[in-house]
């Protein structure tokens, strides 16, 4: 009676359960029809999949509308099968959108547009790039590309090569294939996850500038594209010489430069500048989630805009308008990244069912976020973030406020200490044994981590907005600049200090899939048995 009253409460709970499981089972199927291998043979038998799939879904719908009077627990059943199967056929009909589009890998001449900020790796440029031209005629649909460009030891003409520059090049186009493998992190997956369907290398001498057509991109492709561009600039003024002075800039040595790095990646989710040595000091220390834009970043912009905005209280609704307008804002303005975007989309329906609801359906909210992100791209299922930035968020609800009740106290500072401490402990809970999975690690001091990354976090955030704002007047930008620089240059030394402690990191860890599984079904079961042995007691 008790779990029937609590699925009535979260009722999109199971519904985003079910969904999910109709996407792992479309995954197995496509595995089953070889869309691997992208012959006709393949996608002929996925379009009579999706065809007949479709056609039973719609019946079901049919029935269901016709004898939902009549048969209530039926027509429940039946509603879960539809979405069920509708799960299954989002996931085969998205597959087959980003099957490689040729028969086998060849030699093609292309014009493409740079949708990436290119990066040096060794001998080559790499960058992600939209092909909309072949053999002069214009795809209807862009081809999303991994490019990999030798650079010309006699020249720098590579440098051409940035967000939004077009250019024509000969090469050969292949399916898209892992370059490298860490942990049990899938990185071919995630190259069709994010929507890659091929890959090429060009030779330094088979490619040119070209002003190239963007008619194949659809709005949101063209809309993401310049929000891109618009945050390159960005991050080109976070890095310039803010009085024009040779001698003065923002960041003059490595460690400064890889200061503004931690600026850029944290503010703008721009991450190109970071070397490899940082990123194996913040995955070490556990504080990799500060680099990536995630909730954590949106949050502490909507809190603050909350709380100045907070004398508004009887006008709710704007209140919440205005504060989502501006995080929508941010949000464009840092490039609409998919993480990005996902953590808007489910502060937009929080705002939203605080305001209606009162803030009493937490799980909907999240369900309702899931299903819609899952709808709009089905293998977001097996993106990592996506993953990592809901159980975290689950985790939160689920254990946040009994660990926050353990610690009673008036001292307001402690009181704030432990309510971030009680965060960080539920969002540990919900996401460490994926950490170990894909990562192979486990960071031991991650509540020391988190004590010192939040704060610093908070102070980057908007010092960099503020630098962004007086960028425009450099005798204000530079000491603004600089001060900012040794707000993160401070954070990297007490994140140096914390990877120097003894065990500060537990690896490499090798648990498998079977072994994850059973790791999530003990900490709900000890949670289920925590939760009813409180419920014997408050009865009594």
């Amino acid at each position: 009676m008790d779990s029937d009253s609590h699925l009535n409460n979260y009722p999109l709970l199971p519904v985003a359960m079910v969904l999910m499981t109709g996407i792992v089972a479309g995954d197995a199927a496509c595995a089953h029809m070889g869309m691997d291998r992208c012959g006709a043979q393949a996608l002929a038998r996925v379009d009579q999949w999706l065809k007949a799939g479709w056609a039973v879904v719609m019946l079901g719908i049919l029935v269901a509308l016709f004898f939902h009077k009549r048969h209530v627990k039926g027509i429940g059943v039946l509603l879960y099968l539809i979405v069920f199967l509708m799960g299954a056929l989002l996931l085969i009909g998205h597959s087959r959108q980003l099957a490689f589009p040729f028969s086998q890998a060849r030699d093609i001449h292309y014009e493409a547009v740079v949708i990436d900020a290119p990066r040096t790796a060794g001998k080559t440029v790499r960058f992600d790039c939209f092909i909309t031209v072949i053999n002069g005629q214009r795809l209807r649909h862009a081809i999303k590309t991994k490019a990999f460009v030798v650079r010309d030891s006699l020249t720098d003409r590579w440098r051409y090569l940035a967000v939004g520059k077009g250019f024509e090049a000969i090469s050969m186009v292949e399916p898209p294939v892992a370059l490298h493998r860490q942990g049990h992190f899938d990185y071919q997956r995630w190259l069709r996850v994010h929507g890659f369907r091929a890959q090429t290398l060009v030779f330094a001498d088979d490619w040119r500038p070209a002003r190239v057509p963007l008619s194949s991109l659809s709005w949101w492709q063209r809309l993401c594209l310049r929000a891109l561009q618009q945050r390159q600039r960005l991050v080109e003024r976070y890095f310039a010489k803010p009085t024009g002075k040779e001698n003065d800039s923002v960041g003059d040595s490595d460690a400064d430069n890889q200061a503004m790095a931690i600026i850029t990646s944290m503010v703008l989710g721009d991450r190109h500048a970071l070397s490899y040595d940082t990123k194996e000091l913040y995955s070490a220390t556990g504080a990799s989630h500060i680099l990536a834009l995630s909730g954590l970043h949106l949050s502490i912009i909507y809190a603050v805009l909350t709380l100045l905005l907070g004398r508004w209280r009887r006008w709710q609704w704007l209140m919440q308008a205005i504060a989502l307008s501006a995080v929508w804002v941010y949000v464009v303005l840092v490039g609409m990244g998919a993480s990005v975007v996902r953590s808007a989309l489910m502060l937009t329906v929080y705002a939203f069912c605080l305001v209606a609801y009162h803030g009493k359906s937490s799980f909907n909210v999240l369900s309702f976020a899931a299903i819609v992100l899952l709808v709009a791209n089905p293998l977001s299922l097996w993106d990592v973030s996506f993953q990592l930035s809901f159980m975290a968020v689950l985790a939160i609800m689920v254990y946040y406020q009994p660990l926050n009740r353990l610690v009673h106290t008036t001292f307001k500072p402690l009181k704030t200490l432990w309510g971030m401490m009680a965060v960080s402990l539920a969002a540990q809970l919900g996401t460490a044994p994926l950490v170990a999975y894909y990562f192979e690690r486990f960071s031991t001091y991650f509540l020391l981590t988190n004590a010192i990354v939040i704060p610093f976090a908070f102070v980057i955030i908007y010092g960099a907005l503020l630098l962004m704002a007086c960028s425009v007047v450099p005798a204000v930008a530079a000491p603004v600049g600089k001060a900012l620089v040794m707000v993160s240059g401070a954070l990297n030394a007490c994140l140096s200090w914390v990877a120097s402690l003894p065990g500060s990191s537990l690896g490499p860890l090798h648990p498998s899939l079977i072994q994850l599984y059973l790791i999530y079904i003990l900490i709900a079961s000890i949670t289920l048995l925590i939760a009813k042995i409180v419920s014997l007691q408050t009865k009594k």
